[in-house]
């Protein structure tokens, strides 16, 4: 096996962990229990509880998933793996450009 592919293996097995740790605390901190969880997957209890201590689920269960959770859960599992899309920086510059602002205003 080379190294570009051992290398590659080691990312994508680093972004599963991430991505498994993401939708565990979503889930979890959500309050979903296992079996919720497996009701939304449409699989086990067990996979439920799975999915809640970290191991990464399944495209078909993350396309499940994102479809009941919607765009801020897709955004806050994929965000840790690819970092923050340039929409979220600008959104957050002008927030910052505000309180700046604000903040010169009082001064």
């Amino acid at each position: 096996m080379s190294c570009e592919r051992k290398a590659q293996i080691m990312t994508d097995t680093a972004n599963a962990v991430d991505l498994g740790t993401q939708v565990a605390f979503w889930l979890r901190s959500s309050g979903y229990s296992a079996k919720q969880v497996a009701r939304l997957v449409d699989a086990s209890e067990a996979t439920g509880k799975r999915l809640r201590a970290g191991i990464p689920p399944t495209t078909e269960q993350m396309t499940k998933l994102s479809s009941h959770f919607g765009w801020r859960f897709v955004n806050f599992v994929y965000s840790a793996i690819i970092g923050p899309s340039d929409g979220e920086l600008d959104a957050e510059l002008d927030i910052i450009k505000s309180r700046l602002a604000a903040l010169e205003e009082r001064a």
